[in-house]
């Protein structure tokens, strides 16, 4: 009796990209940094029930991560200036019960980006950039 091996047969796909967005977040010297990517990001940023350098932040839909996580966080340490770059795709931004030290700096680029502020008190400047954002302020 002969034994016959079969070899594996393997097929090549083709590659997939992920459209997930994701947001990094650190605090970087007492001033909290977020950085979006290309893709659509939806986040939330407040400070409901925290001590004043605790900031929480949560994706705002299943398609956006936070350091490459899909849960809130909560980071604390700030004590500077909140620095927001939105990167391209379609952002979707709100921020309530904030109180930011120093500056509360947005950035946004290519896409309609809409942002959202509620109760925010900001100790020095607020620049927005951005010719196509839709505010709520």
């Amino acid at each position: 009796m002969s034994q016959h091996h079969k070899r594996p047969n393997f097929e090549i796909l083709e590659p997939r990209l992920l459209l997930d967005g994701n947001v990094m977040a650190a605090v970087v010297a007492g001033d909290l940094i977020l950085t979006g990517d290309a893709a659509d990001n939806a986040i939330r940023i407040d400070q409901t029930g925290l001590a004043g350098d605790h900031v929480c932040l949560s994706p705002a839909d299943a398609g956006t991560s936070l350091n490459g996580q899909d849960d809130p966080m909560v980071l604390t340490g700030i004590t500077g200036d909140v620095r927001i770059r939105l990167g391209d795709g379609n952002d979707w931004l709100e921020i309530t019960d904030l109180t930011v030290a120093g500056r509360l700096i947005i950035e946004a680029n290519r896409g309609e980006d809409e942002l959202s502020l509620r109760s925010v008190a900001v100790g020095e400047d607020l620049p927005v950039e951005r010719r196509h954002l839709r505010r709520h302020v």
